[in-house]
C-alpha cells in the first residue's frame, strides 16, 4: 500500500517472467541533467524508500536531511562532472 501511494509499482519486462519484473520510480531515460531536476527526484525517492521501509518498522535507510549548504555542495560537484565530461573548467563559484 505505501508502495503503490508513492506510485511504485512493478512493471513487467518483455518476457513477463515476476524473477524479471522492476520497478520504476524515476525514469533514468526522461530526468534531465539539471541540478535542480535530479535533487527533486531524489527527494521523491528518498521519500519513497523511506516510507516503504517505516510501513515494515524498519529504520530509514536515508536519514539524512540535505540543508542548504550541502546542496550548494552537491550542485558545485554535479557542475565540476558535467564540466569534465563536456571537457572544461568549471567556473568558481563564491
Amino acid at each position: 500500500e505505501t508502495a503503490k501511494a508513492f506510485g511504485v509499482a512493478p512493471r513487467d519486462t518483455s518476457d513477463g517472467l515476476i524473477h524479471k519484473q522492476r520497478v520504476d520510480i524515476i525514469d533514468a531515460d526522461t530526468v534531465s541533467s539539471s541540478f535542480a531536476d535530479l535533487l527533486e527526484e531524489w527527494v521523491r525517492l528518498s521519500l519513497a524508500i523511506n516510507a516503504m521501509n517505516r510501513s515494515m518498522g524498519m529504520r530509514d535507510p536515508y536519514p539524512f536531511v540535505l540543508n542548504r549548504a550541502v546542496v550548494s555542495k552537491l550542485a558545485f560537484v554535479h557542475d565540476v562532472v558535467l564540466s569534465a565530461q563536456a571537457g572544461g573548467a568549471p567556473s568558481p563559484q563564491g
